[in-house]
């Protein structure tokens, strides 16, 4: 999960650095934003929140801007997606604020006729 989270991070920043044809003043301040959620993403800080936002801006950037490599988009979309569904995993900073959740699915019992 960390590895994911850190992925998630370097796609974040990567696709940032890529924009283009934007004032510069929102530019550094996309810049500073991107900095900041990838670097919450890697502490596991609101992990699922802020992966489906990440997931949210990369499909907006597939909209913006339509030159884009597609099959990259979708990867990194899927990464994302793939992170807010799973959570953050154990070293995290969410799994030390709110503690570890565990999902334990019991078999079902037979019943007598």
């Amino acid at each position: 999960m960390l590895l994911l989270r850190i992925s998630v991070a370097a796609i974040l920043l990567d696709s940032e650095r890529r924009l283009g044809g934007l004032p510069s003043a929102l530019l550094h301040g996309i810049a500073g934003l991107a900095f900041v959620l990838s670097f919450a993403l890697i502490i596991g800080l609101l992990t699922p929140w802020l992966s489906s936002l990440t997931c949210l801006a990369i499909v907006a950037r597939l909209l913006y801007s339509p030159s884009v490599e597609i099959v990259s988009v979708v990867a990194a979309a899927l990464t994302t997606a793939a992170l807010a569904l799973l959570g953050p995993g154990a070293y995290s900073l969410d799994a030390r604020l709110y503690g570890r959740r565990v999902t334990v699915v019991q078999t079902r019992k037979e019943v007598d006729p």
